[in-house]
């Protein structure tokens, strides 16, 4: 599948922090603030609690600025999806850091504006604040 572009409107809100290991392969996933100023791939676990959560935007070695678009502005961004995904539906994360469908209990992060037919399809989501159901 293609990687589809942002109109040019949706240019999103991106704060940068520093990689704790490299993310090279990991654009467009989700990850999370580890420490100050550091954050690292996220997993299942950031489903269930509290994290502040953003989708990374580029390819950081380990050390390297991660750009990292923030959550709950409503912004579209690209994201990895874990596999068929359709239209409408509310995604959370998965242990690899790709958004996956939510389920009851998990944290809603993002919001399918696009469809995925297959894991690693690369998809367009309106962001979510993530709360939980």
């Amino acid at each position: 599948m293609a990687i589809p572009s942002l109109p040019i409107q949706n240019q999103c809100d991106v704060v940068t922090f520093i990689t704790t290991g490299s993310l090279a392969t990991k654009q467009y996933n989700f990850v999370y603030q580890s420490a100050v100023n550091q954050v690292k791939i996220a997993a299942a676990a950031q489903n269930a609690q509290d994290y502040q959560v953003y989708i990374l935007q580029n390819k950081p070695a380990a050390g390297e600025e991660a750009e990292c678009g923030v959550l709950g502005t409503g912004d579209s961004y690209l994201v990895a999806a874990t596999g068929a995904i359709t239209l409408g539906k509310i995604l959370s994360i998965s242990t690899g850091g790709a958004g996956k469908l939510s389920t009851s209990g998990s944290m809603h992060y993002a919001r399918a504006k696009d469809v995925s037919a297959a894991a690693n399809d690369i998809i367009v989501v309106e962001t979510l604040n993530g709360q939980s159901t």
